[in-house]
């Protein structure tokens, strides 16, 4: 970890000298206002920023090789002390950083719902510097943060598919138990039955043969195409002969992400291929283990974030942690096993609305919850609400 000091004579431009040295992804150790050496006249109170490099960043990806594969099981230790120095470091810092009053309660709410305290303490100087700039009155500290958690979130990238005799190519790509399955059968229904365009269905999930069966039964249920392959070969000729649908979803093997002979023959699979790769996470995985995906998986090159099961989390800070640190566009979030209902267009203001939502009755359903944050952000469901 890298620490610098910086002195600026405003909150802006401290923040800009630590972006422009550090990089976007910088961790804010402290910020406080100090006074202007002894001597110097009419210099005006300054601000000092205490930052740092961030480790949570994705690994670089080299050229593996059989002598890389041997040596990573033996940096895990490594890997596992620096988190946990982070960890520490967060924790010893951060109840000390002087938050504007009004600001400090904004962000424990952040950090209650799981956002890690380096990205909140970041959203909420920005929108500390933004609120004290802004010459039409001041908006509440509260709604404040939620806009620059608008403004920083990654833009959201839904499918798109290609005009008219041009084939969109997208892989569901994750560890096990995530629900790619479920997931891939929901927008294939929604582009299938609801969007009426022409959908095909590939599985490399010979792994499970449940899941192939599963996936089989869908197929036929809405009339669509399932095709099995197992190797590259197999991947390109199924590719061909389905050239003539709109949209071709490909489901994959659930594994474990230290599995790094699998990721490899997966990356086998779409390599030099127009393939579209969406990894799919659980909103309830540890953020710890979510990082650590996520730098697994990047070997494949990806290209969007899904995030699932969100009716079975406490906490949607996850998200957002997430999308900043690898800088990848969300997708959809879903929230049930029902087919096609229970999926989302993702979008930053419902992202922010699940993390500022202040349900009345503290029991009340996970699903029902996200429903009103959805509607109050004006989100579609897919429910018709």
């Amino acid at each position: 970890m890298q620490i610098k000091r910086y002195e600026a004579r405003s909150m802006r431009d401290g923040l800009e000298q630590v972006k422009s040295d550090l990089g976007a992804e910088a961790i804010i150790l402290s910020a406080k206002n100090i006074e202007p050496p002894a001597g110097l006249r009419g210099g005006g109170q300054r601000v000092e920023i205490i930052a740092a490099n961030d480790l949570s960043a994705p690994e670089k990806v080299h050229p593996a090789g059989p002598a890389m594969l041997d040596v990573e099981p033996e940096l895990e230790p490594i890997k596992d002390d620096i988190r946990q120095l982070k960890d520490l470091v967060s924790r010893l810092v951060f109840p000390r950083v002087p938050l504007p009053r009004g600001f400090d309660g904004v962000f424990q709410e952040m950090v209650f719902q799981g956002v890690r305290d380096e990205v909140a303490l970041k959203l909420v100087l920005e929108a500390v510097e933004n609120l004290g700039n802004s010459g039409d009155g001041k908006p509440p500290e509260r709604k404040a943060v939620i806009e620059q958690v608008i403004q920083r979130f990654p833009p959201p990238a839904p499918i798109l598919l290609e005009r008219p005799g041009r084939r969109t190519v997208v892989a569901l790509v994750g560890p096990t138990g995530v629900g790619k399955t479920t997931t891939l059968v929901k927008l294939a229904a929604l582009f299938a039955l609801k969007a009426r365009k022409r959908v095909a269905l590939v599985t490399v999930d010979s792994y499970r043969i449940a899941a192939t069966e599963q996936l089989k039964v869908y197929g036929r249920i809405m009339d669509l195409p399932v095709v099995v392959v197992e190797n590259r070969r197999e991947m390109e000729e199924a590719l061909s002969r389905l050239e003539g649908v709109d949209l071709v979803l490909i489901d994959t093997a659930g594994r474990t992400h230290r599995d790094r002979l699998w990721i490899h023959q997966l990356k086998g699979f779409f390599a030099d291929l127009p393939v579209m790769k969406c990894l799919v996470l659980c909103c309830h995985t540890k953020q710890g283990d979510l990082d650590e995906i996520a730098g697994r998986f990047r070997l494949l090159g990806l290209d969007r974030l899904v995030f699932t099961k969100l009716d079975e989390a406490a906490t949607f800070g996850a998200i957002l942690n997430t999308a900043f640190s690898t800088g990848l566009a969300l997708s959809y979030l879903t929230i049930g096993q029902r087919v096609p209902e229970d999926i989302c267009e993702a979008s930053p203001r419902i992202v922010s609305q699940l993390i500022f939502s202040r349900p009345g009755v503290k029991e009340a359903r996970a699903d029902e919850r996200i429903g009103k944050a959805w509607r109050t952000a004006g989100g579609r469901t897919q429910r018709g609400e």
